[in-house]
């Protein structure tokens, strides 16, 4: 449908929403009752729709699938299964067919049919299991059908409804979101980083993350596998539940959390792994079956590792967590109170978007009063920077509701995002959050994507991303503590934070990633896929795929003389601490999109020199032959530049709480950066965690016991870890303090942290109730 019509109708769809006078009030920010079609409740026929079910075009009548037709999850599930959909009714699980599914794309694309994974869990008949039809005239048809999943293609979507291109559209979306309905579309180029333009620096055209959307990296027909296993996690709720969430409006609400808290990788709730401007709706490329192409996703093969994850461990994890859902998630809500500095793009419920001119400050005031749990269950409220700029500030104004954002110009700072979440939690969940957003301009504004066309942006002012050089795969032993420092030069000169996949061995101190070998390890390769992020705009992320390797034949080790320079530039380049082999390889080649092949070798000595004479990204490969078919092939990366990097910085101490820095001699403890521990019942204790970082290039040292206590309620805090004794250049580590309370009351202590004479000292805090 023309993107222009669905503007236009959709904005008169609220206004003309028919309401139930006999309906039960529910919480809701838009609506007092249900106003949309609940097929559950009520499941007769409606005939001669504006919606046409394929191949009719027009005046279908629209109704549910046929019994037969109809999945639900089966309560016994085969060994090797992660379940099972069949046609048996159930009385535990809500099944599929009262899931809605409009397209606004007539049939450019679809709702999948089929999900398959790696491991061999499969779904089939999934588009005749659920209401599915071409949704012709969303004025009557959202309330009136009751529509779960829209599906639209490219134009005038993704980056055009964030940036409030169509402020017609704009508003009425959150207004589907709270009425039970996902909109699902592409972000075509709104992200792109598919190929050799987009080797450094990604384009990325959103002015806000909204978190009501699914976005999916890739053109038309990319988001609707998300659909397809959305459909089948919500098919594992129970009926109340499903029920539920649906007749409040808060079905899409839920579905979203689903997803983003089943992501399958080492991040809490709040991390910006979680919370992206888009998804691959596809986890795997290489085994999802079909092949990648038949998704339709390809925009992000530059940064493959960082879009992709475990599409059976996904599934996995969002269907346990609908099946153990028996309380809604709770939902945040904002209301922007007053403004100083830069101009208020737009200002919903869900998210609001600022815009900051160069040299202001802009100053918010946002009420959180508006947020709300379904059972009334009692709420805390947190929020966390997500990326941007760490000396932005939240303070909550005495007991009230309303809270004081600020968040200054930095200089130093990319074009780009500073995105703050609020994150409510009833006591069992947190809730898909609100965000604030406030965007750093430094050049002309994104263009608007309202034609096919229409993305063409300069990205000189655009981050960079941080590249990691050096790493490669380590050969590991039984019982073994591994240590790796990653080593990533970031053109901004930012430090880089590490995350990796849930299920993947080891963890990070800041950026050395640890692993204690277990002494019974059984011999194989392990994967670790380290994820850099300079935590600046929520962009051009960085992420590479190692093995650490026990007991291998054959082991192929690369020792480089240097990882970096101005070209044109040699590189000597060894076999030294490769075990097994009887022939060498060497290759090099620029970094490529997607997982390459090795390319073709251009030497076989132990030693051999390698003359870079352009400025880029390249890839350095050794392969080693073993005897009979046994080989290993390792690579690492090299960074060759245009001009001689510049002068070295001094060592400089910094520290964050929460994802954010804290000033030295800060005397106001706040939740916002993990200083106030919040309340703490007596006999039990909180531990908060903080970072230490160089953001000088220069050896910052620390020494033992480089974290110390002080103040009369000392005696109940305790450091539980201190950092690493020394920081190499942009290098972070971690230490910890548990607050263990002795008695009620409100206590107070001094970190002081310390480098030589350099010192930073602040104020925690925490309460304990009896």
């Amino acid at each position: 449908m023309n993107p222009s019509r669905i503007a236009v109708i959709l904005l008169a769809a609220c206004a003309l929403a028919f309401a139930d006078p006999q309906g039960e009030e529910i919480h809701n920010p838009y609506f007092k009752k249900t106003e949309w079609r609940v097929w559950r409740l009520d499941d007769k026929p409606i005939e001669k729709a504006k919606a046409g079910v394929p191949p009719a075009e027009d005046g279908s009548t629209i109704q549910p699938p046929d019994m037969a037709k109809r999945l639900w999850p089966a309560e016994a599930v085969p060994p090797g299964k992660l379940f099972l959909l069949g046609p048996k009714a159930s009385d535990k699980y809500a099944g599929t067919w009262d899931d809605v599914y409009g397209s606004w794309s007539h049939v450019h694309g679809w709702v999948r049919d089929i999900w398959k994974s790696p491991a061999g869990s499969e779904a089939k008949g999934i588009k005749d299991a659920i209401i599915a039809f071409v949704d012709n005239d969303p004025v009557e048809n959202h309330l009136k059908l009751g529509i779960n999943f829209y599906h639209q293609s490219t134009t005038g979507m993704a980056h055009s409804i964030t940036n409030y291109v169509y402020p017609q559209k704009t508003d009425p979306y959150e207004k589907i979101y709270f009425s039970s309905g996902l909109i699902t579309a592409p972000c075509h180029l709104s992200l792109v980083e598919e190929g050799a333009a987009q080797t450094e620096v990604a384009t990325d055209l959103y002015l806000a993350y909204m978190p009501t959307l699914f976005n999916s990296v890739g053109s038309s027909d990319s988001e609707t596998m998300a659909i397809t296993k959305l459909v089948i996690a919500g098919a594992h709720l129970s009926p109340a539940m499903k029920l539920k969430l649906k007749r409040t409006g808060l079905y899409a609400s839920a579905m979203l959390w689903l997803w983003k808290s089943a992501l399958p990788v080492d991040a809490p709730y709040d991390s910006e792994m979680r919370h992206r401007v888009a998804y691959a709706a596809v986890g795997d490329r290489f085994v999802f079956p079909g092949g990648y192409d038949a998704a339709g996703i390809a925009r992000g093969d530059m940064c493959l590792d960082f879009h992709q994850y475990d599409d059976n461990e996904h599934m996995k994890r969002m269907i346990e967590l609908a099946k153990g859902m028996t309380v809604a998630p709770p939902e945040a809500v904002v209301s922007l109170v007053e403004q100083k500095g830069g101009k208020t793009v737009y200002a919903l419920k869900k998210t609001v978007c600022v815009l900051q001119e160069p040299g202001q400050a802009v100053e918010l005031r946002v009420s959180t009063d508006g947020c709300y749990d379904l059972d009334d269950k009692p709420l805390t409220l947190r929020w966390k920077l997500l990326y941007g700029n760490k000396r932005a500030t939240v303070e909550r104004e005495g007991d009230t509701a309303i809270w004081k954002i600020r968040v200054p110009w930095d200089e130093a700072l990319p074009e780009g995002r500073t995105t703050i979440l609020l994150v409510a939690n009833n006591g069992v969940y947190d809730g898909n959050p609100a965000a604030i957003n406030v965007y750093r301009k430094r050049g002309d504004l994104p263009p608007s994507g309202g034609g096919y066309d229409d993305y063409k942006y300069d990205t000189k002012f655009t981050n960079r991303r941080p590249i990691v050089v050096g790493l490669q795969d380590e050969l590991v032993k039984p019982g073994q503590a591994v240590a790796i420092p990653i080593r990533a030069i970031d053109p901004e000169g930012f430090p880089v934070r590490y995350f990796k996949r849930a299920g993947e061995p080891g963890s990070f101190d800041g950026n050395v990633f640890t692993w204690k070998v277990p002494k019974n390890v059984v011999p194989g390769d392990y994967v670790v896929t380290v994820i850099g992020s300079d935590g600046t705009s929520g962009n051009n992320y960085e992420a590479r795929q190692i093995r650490l390797r026990v007991a291998p034949k054959v082991f192929a080790n690369i020792e480089a003389d240097r990882l970096e320079g101005k070209a044109p530039l040699t590189v000597k380049f060894s076999s030294q601490g490769s075990l097994g082999g009887t022939k060498l390889e060497w290759a090099f080649a620029p970094r490529a999109p997607g997982r390459p092949a090795m390319p073709k070798a251009e030497a076989t000595t132990p030693v051999f020199a390698k003359k870079f004479e352009a400025p880029g990204i390249y890839e350095a490969w050794l392969k080693v032959s073993g005897q009979g078919k046994d080989e290993a092939v390792t690579h690492l990366t090299i960074r060759v530049t245009a001009s001689d990097a510049p002068a070295a910085r001094p060592a400089a101490l910094s520290v964050e709480g929460n994802g954010v820095e804290i000033a030295d001699a800060d005397e106001t403890p706040s939740t916002y950066d993990h200083t106030d521990f919040g309340p703490v019942k007596l006999k039990a204790a909180v531990e908060r965690e903080f970072l230490v970082l160089n953001l000088g290039d220069a050896k910052l040292t620390l020494g033992k016991g480089s974290v110390t206590l002080s103040g009369a309620d000392a005696a109940e805090f305790t450091i539980v870890a201190q950092p690493r004794d020394s920081l190499d250049g942009t290098a972070s580590s971690r230490f910890a303090i548990r607050f263990a309370p002795k008695a009620a009351g409100e206590r107070k202590a001094t970190v002081e942290v310390k480098a030589g004479l350099k010192v930073v000292k602040f104020a925690v805090r925490a309460v304990c109730s009896e």
